[in-house]
C-alpha cells in the first residue's frame, strides 16, 4: 500500500476504490509517490529539493 496522498489510478475514482476494484498500486502511482515523498533528513525538504515558502519560514525560525 502506498502512503497517501497519491493520485487515483487513471480512469478510476474513489468509488472504484471502495468497491474493491483496485487491487494494488500502479507503476504510475508508485513513481508519483517516489517523486513527491520527503527524504528522511530531519529537515522539511521535499525530495525534489524545492522548498516551499512555509518550509522556508519554519527553517528560518529554527536558526
Amino acid at each position: 500500500m502506498l502512503p497517501p496522498p497519491h493520485p487515483m489510478p487513471a480512469g478510476l475514482d474513489a468509488d472504484d476504490y471502495y468497491r474493491g476494484n483496485i487491487s494494488g498500486p500502479t507503476d504510475d502511482q508508485q513513481a508519483w509517490v517516489q517523486a513527491h515523498e520527503h527524504r528522511d533528513t530531519g529537515e522539511s525538504e521535499p525530495a525534489t529539493g524545492v522548498q516551499t515558502e512555509g518550509e522556508a519560514v519554519i527553517q528560518e525560525a529554527r536558526r
